[in-house]
Formats: structure tokens, sequence, C-alpha cells
């Protein structure tokens, strides 16, 4: 027998008039408070409801009843299967989401709910227009079987191999979230039989002589303005390694000590704050401003293209982006004979793994520099027989 309880508490927000009702459900011994997310004043509740003091107390009592009911339908469906139940399994039927008419808008769902960064919301975005480019809509009984054609709509897109399997990593975590939710659905999940791996892309960086080229145009100042603005952003990123979501955000109150002190927007939901140095070269570029520092296009496309017309301007060869600024930075700091872990913290990685890589791509620059031995020595090596003798 099922030992069930639903009643409700108030708790008080800190520096704050307001109280926040909570759902108290006792089931089995284990005690789960949750909060229903409504906000009123002590003097606007009584008796488990929303006083008719409170303008919208008819819309929120409402509310009420609907978890209400949704509880002790979730207990009485157990009871009348004899299906075990304990906390874990109520909370997670509690707080599934309603399933919609299709897999789209149960999509549509998470991404509204999910607290993620924009630039996270934005993938999860391009993945749901690329589903219904390719199903229109999809229904639950299809998902099972609905990774293979996917794959196949996004390579004839002509999408690049890691973007498609971006859009896969998304859709594994939507079918995961689904069949978490409603283990009830006779669902298998679309990723067991298929996988689409992520590639490892070779990175490029400039070198300090292509670096030079540039701070020569950037001095120069012979360029349109917002030409001239967009090179600024991204030299500066060059010297510390900040990506253009970071930089293009970064205000006067960020700097402190000649060092950028700033909470990364990729990693903001881990809390990780970090310290990077500045050197002379770019604590000139932003010296006596105020506020924000860089005025740059709201997008990375905006912002890229306008580092193509710099890059005409000197000829120099090189697909510039915002991001290669930031491989710039990692690249430049291993082959000066920075060290790895450190710049694992100034980059803000979590995973040693990923700075890394900039190690391989320094020993490829260093490779490279050994050419200078056979400049420099050209004619001796030609006359290796002579040395011999």
């Amino acid at each position: 027998m099922v030992k069930y309880h639903f009643g409700f508490t108030l708790r008080k927000k800190a520096g704050s008039s307001m109280h926040v009702i909570y759902y108290d459900i006792r089931l089995n011994g284990e005690r789960w408070r949750r909060s229903s997310e409504i906000e009123v004043k002590k003097s606007q509740w009584s008796n488990g409801q929303v006083k008719s003091n409170h303008r919208n107390h008819q819309d929120l009592n409402m509310v009420l009843v609907a978890d209400r009911n949704k509880a002790d339908n979730i207990v009485l469906k157990h009871r009348l299967t004899g299906e075990p139940l304990n906390m874990n399994r109520f909370k997670q039927l509690f707080d599934q989401r309603e399933l919609q008419g299709s897999f789209i808008a149960f999509i549509e769902l998470i991404i509204q709910d999910e607290a993620v960064t924009e630039s996270t919301l934005k993938t999860y975005r391009n993945t749901l227009y690329h589903l219904k480019k390719c199903f229109g809509d999809l229904a639950f009984h299809q998902v099972s079987t609905m990774a293979r054609p996917f794959d196949n709509y996004l390579r004839k897109c002509g999408l690049r191999h890691n973007t498609i399997s971006k859009h896969h990593k998304n859709v594994r975590k939507f079918a995961r979230v689904l069949i978490e939710e409603h283990l009830s659905l006779p669902l298998k999940h679309p990723y067991t039989s298929f996988t689409a791996e992520r590639m490892r892309q070779s990175r490029d960086y400039l070198t300090p002589t292509q670096v030079r080229r540039l701070l020569k145009l950037y001095y120069s100042e012979e360029m349109a303005e917002a030409y001239h603005r967009c090179l600024e952003a991204f030299l500066f990123a060059c010297f510390t390694g900040l990506r253009f979501s970071d930089f293009s955000k970064l205000e006067s109150g960020h700097i402190s000590d000649n060092c950028i002190i700033i909470e990364m927007q990729k990693t903001a939901r881990r809390g990780i704050k970090v310290r990077i140095p500045m050197p002379k070269i770019a604590q000139n570029m932003i010296l006596g401003r105020k506020g924000k520092l860089f005025e740059v296009p709201s997008t990375t496309i905006n912002f890229n293209r306008n580092l193509r017309e710099c890059a005409k301007a000197i000829d120099l060869r090189k697909h510039l982006t915002s991001h290669l600024a930031r491989h710039t930075y990692g690249t430049l700091f291993i082959a000066f004979g920075g060290n790895v872990a450190v710049l694992q913290r100034l980059l803000g990685h979590t995973k040693i793994e990923t700075t890394m890589n900039y190690l391989h791509m320094a020993e490829s620059f260093v490779d490279d520099k050994v050419d200078i031995f056979d400049e420099e020595f050209k004619a001796q090596v030609v006359g290796k027989d002579s040395m011999d003798t």
C-alpha cells in the first residue's frame, strides 16, 4: 500500500516580502518539497489557496489544482497497476514534459525550457530547422529509425562533417530526454546502431610574421573605420585568447591590474572565472577606454567578412576568422615557451586534452622554423663532401 500525502508550504524569499508556494509531497516515508514557482505575499495565501486579494488568484489556483491532480493521478495509476513507485520515479513522472503531438513539438518544448547559453540555443534551433526540412513532422513511433535518413539529408545539404556530427549530437540528446521522461513509450534510441563521430580538424593559426603584417596595417589606419575596429578586436584576441562571444562584450570593468578577469560566456554555467594577463601591446589598444571596449558587428558572420577585407588589403592568404585569433594565441603561447597547464587556465578549458591540441600545433610551428638552419648554412650543406675530406 502506497502511503501518500500532498500539501503546500510557503517559503520566504531572501531579502523580499514575497513567499514561494512549495508542494510538500510525502511518499512511503520520503519527502519532497518542490517549488511551484508561484510567488505571493503571505497575506494572499490561506488554506492551500491563493486568496482573492491577488489579482490572478483564479489562474494561480487552477495551476495549483492541476499540479495536485497530476500528482494524485501518478499515485492512483500505480496503485491500480500494482507497479512499484518510489520518490525518484515519482519526481521523474511529475516533472516530465507533457507529450505533444510529435517529436518536433517535444523538441520545441526542450529548447524553450533549457537553461543554456545563447550559442547553444542557436545550435539547437538550427538542428530543429533541419529536422523540419528533412521530415516535416516526426511522429514518436518514427524516432527509433530516424538517424540514418537524417544523416543522408544532412550530407545532401553539403554540410561539413563536424557540423553534421553536432546536429546528430543534439538529436541524440533530444531522443534521450524523450525516452527517459516517457519510459512507457515503446521506443529504441535511434543511435544505438548508428554513430556519427566527430572528426578532428587541423586548426590554423597566424605566424608572428603574419601578425606583424596585420599590426602594421592596423597602425597605418589606412582602411574604413568598420574594418579597423574589427582588426583591432581580432589582434587583441591574438594577444589574449578571447573568443568572439567574450571580446565583443568586454568592458573596462573586466580589467584590473592589466589583467582581464572574466567569466567566459561558453563556460558561464560552471561559474569559472579566468584571469588573463595582458601584454603591453594589448594594453595599449584599450588605453583610457571606458565602458564597452570594442565596437564590432553583433554576429561572427559580419565580423569575419570585415576581416577578409583586411586580409585582402595586405594580400594575406589566410582565412581570417574570430576563432583563428584564439588558435594563434594558444599556439604562439606554447611555441614561445609557455606551459600547457597555464594555457589551460588562461583559455578556460575544463579538459587538458583540449589544450593539448595547441601543443601539437606549436610543434608543427617549431618544425617549420628549423628550416632557417638550412637557409643559414646552405653553402656548407652543398659542400658536404669537401667537409668530410
